[in-house]
């Protein structure tokens, strides 16, 4: 499997297990405790993926820009984690902010 893809399947399989799994049952409707949870699921992202790549020369092409594996995980982190975060939000009813 090529870097970029086993980056994209580390962040998916962790947002997803985030979102579907552990968020419901540990966090609920509370926006402190997705906030904290959500950094630690996102260093635990970047912990696994810097473990497989820091260190090496790999280059990620998208789109004619080329990444090292920290801004590749980054951004695919965030792409990912946007729609699971508004979902999350609006079933939560956390989104928009109470006055």
């Amino acid at each position: 499997m090529s870097p970029a893809m086993t980056i994209i399947v580390i962040n998916g399989v962790i947002l997803l297990l985030c979102y579907l799994v552990l968020f419901p049952v540990i966090v609920r409707d509370n926006l402190q405790k997705l906030a904290v949870n959500d950094l630690f699921a996102f260093v635990v992202a970047m912990t696994v993926a810097g473990s497989l790549y820091m260190g090496t020369n790999v280059e990620i092409m998208v789109m004619g820009l080329s990444f090292n594996w920290f801004w590749f995980a980054l951004c695919c982190y965030i792409l990912l984690e946007l729609p699971l975060a508004v979902w999350y939000l609006n079933r939560y009813k956390l989104w928009p902010p109470a006055p």
